[in-house]
């Protein structure tokens, strides 16, 4: 890393661990005959078995040894970003992510070594909202995986390029960020196995007689009832909100990291007057 931060103060030096090298998906599938989504189970479930030997090889990564064998010095705590897997699997299905994150936010005074303060930072993509079932069946996730990991949450929405698109055709920005009211969405349930309709002409009169017949079926009438009952039970628990960030959008992403040091307790920042806390991550 270059530059320098406002004040003046030298950047953290950012240094990565691989965890592949302990244990690799594509090894996994070989050996065990599995699928990518079984294969990354089984390596996760071999990570959490194994937890204690990788935390290892994440503080070694954290302090390398100079040529001469003495560790290098990190300048104020360590600040650890967890890049996870995007298998929905791990988190609704299976416990090994939270036995995971169990073991790496464990305060030292209880057995722990890392003692991270720990913020998740759920993504749902933008392209979620071209539907309303999509937008829903995520809601739905994030509201398991949230509840699941036991950890403060950034809700973030991803894409935003995307937007201006195809977003937005049932609902405003401000409502899709805002995850809420789930039930007005129904309405706008696109129907399942009807392709989307013609620009004009002859055929777009035979689409929407061939919709109007499919939403008045009684699947579909089930599909909307389950589809709101669903929203429902995401409003009830009130958990999602997200924050729009663009990659290309040095604001929106500077917005998202700020909302994650407030969700971990600035656990990098140094207070005046005092020593920095405990290492903080996403």
């Amino acid at each position: 890393m270059t530059g320098t931060h406002e004040d003046g103060s030298p950047p953290l030096p950012v240094r990565s661990y691989d965890v592949r090298s302990d244990v690799d998906l594509e090894s996994v599938m070989d050996a065990k005959t599995l699928g990518p989504n079984g294969g990354m189970v089984y390596a996760v479930t071999y990570m959490q078995k194994n937890i204690a030997g990788i935390i290892e090889n994440i503080i070694s990564a954290s302090n390398p040894p100079h040529p001469g064998g003495a560790a290098v010095p990190t300048p104020g705590p360590p600040y650890y970003l967890f890049d996870c897997p995007g298998q929905v699997e791990l988190f609704t299905h299976s416990t090994s992510v939270a036995s995971i994150i169990s073991s790496l936010t464990l305060p030292p005074h209880k057995g722990g070594t890392l003692g991270c303060n720990l913020a998740c930072v759920n993504c749902l993509s933008c392209a979620q909202t071209f539907d309303a079932a999509g937008y829903i069946s995520g809601c739905l996730v994030s509201t398991m995986v949230k509840i699941r990991l036991e950890l403060g949450c950034v809700g973030v929405m991803t894409k935003m390029d995307m937007w201006g698109q195809q977003g937005g055709k049932d609902w405003g920005l401000k409502e899709y960020l805002e995850g809420g009211d789930m039930g007005r969405l129904v309405q706008h349930l696109d129907v399942i196995g009807v392709a989307s309709p013609p620009d004009h002409g002859q055929a777009e009169g035979e689409y929407r007689r061939v919709r109007d017949r499919v939403k008045s079926s009684r699947f579909h009438a089930r599909h909307a009832r389950l589809t709101r009952a669903l929203g429902e039970l995401v409003d009830d628990f009130g958990l999602n909100g997200y924050l729009p960030v663009g990659v290309n959008d040095g604001g929106s992403v500077g917005v998202a990291v700020g909302e994650c040091d407030k969700v971990n307790g600035y656990g990098i920042c140094v207070i005046e007057g005092g020593e920095g806390g405990e290492g903080g991550g996403s």
